[in-house]
């Protein structure tokens, strides 16, 4: 599996560039324009869409975890914990030139 890669392209006057490679290695350079203290990132429609089931109890858990943390989009935070998740795995069994065992030695 390829690492999601991203790169921070400095550059004069209000445009600034991001480097994005994904796991697939397509490259994508997004452009970055300050308004104020912040920076807008022009980003892709979100065209694919996923859905999954709860039960009554899994439903009730996650309301209140949301209401206790106070999150208002629930849409974005399941979208990011799932994606933190595949991330840490995919870091985790990243492919590396030796064996756990022989790197130790």
């Amino acid at each position: 599996m390829a690492k999601i890669f991203c790169f921070f392209v400095p550059a004069k006057g209000k445009q600034q560039f991001l480097l994005f490679a994904n796991a697939s290695g397509e490259i994508q350079w997004l452009c970055m324009r300050t308004k104020g203290n912040k920076l807008q990132v022009k980003r892709k429609p979100r065209t694919k869409k996923a859905e999954f089931m709860l039960s009554d109890e899994e439903y009730e858990l996650i309301a209140l975890y949301l209401k206790k943390y106070k999150i208002s989009n629930r849409s974005r935070w399941f979208r990011e914990t799932v994606m933190n998740h595949i991330l840490k795995n995919m870091d985790k069994d990243y492919p590396t030139l030796f064996v756990e065992n022989e790197m130790r030695r």
